[in-house]
């Protein structure tokens, strides 16, 4: 699936091509890294969240798409959702807009919804 080689595709990139920098948050509990390259710095990813592993997030994705569950998909949505994101920040300091368009692109809402476990009641499904 497309989507799954952009992410791919995004992580091998920026493991191959960007220095990692970790960054410091004034909130507790939450810890952050973010990507350089020819001075260029792309937003800050959520470490606990972000997986730079290409082939976690290809065995992961291939995975889901198999037999779809919650357990995990948090953190490989995340990864995939961001990846790209911060790959083409670095690849063009001047294009905020592409990655943020890609970001909050409604697929990715979606693909959660489908993930997210559901339980009936008398008054219908919830958990959307």
């Amino acid at each position: 699936m497309a989507v799954g080689r952009m992410a791919v595709l995004a992580l091998q990139f920026l493991s191959e091509n960007a220095d990692p920098i970790t960054l410091r948050s004034s909130v507790a509990g939450k810890s952050y890294t973010s990507f350089t390259r020819n001075d260029v710095v792309a937003r800050p990813a959520n470490r606990d969240l972000f997986v730079l592993d290409p082939d976690y997030v290809e065995d992961r994705w291939r995975s889901w798409r198999e037999q779809p569950t919650a357990t995990g998909f948090e953190r490989l949505a995340y990864t995939m959702a961001l990846a790209p994101c911060l790959a083409l920040e670095l690849m063009n300091r001047n294009n905020k807009k592409g990655p943020a368009t890609y970001f909050e692109c409604p697929s990715w809402a979606h693909i959660r919804a489908i993930a997210r476990p559901r339980t009936r009641t008398a008054s219908g499904p919830s958990g959307s």
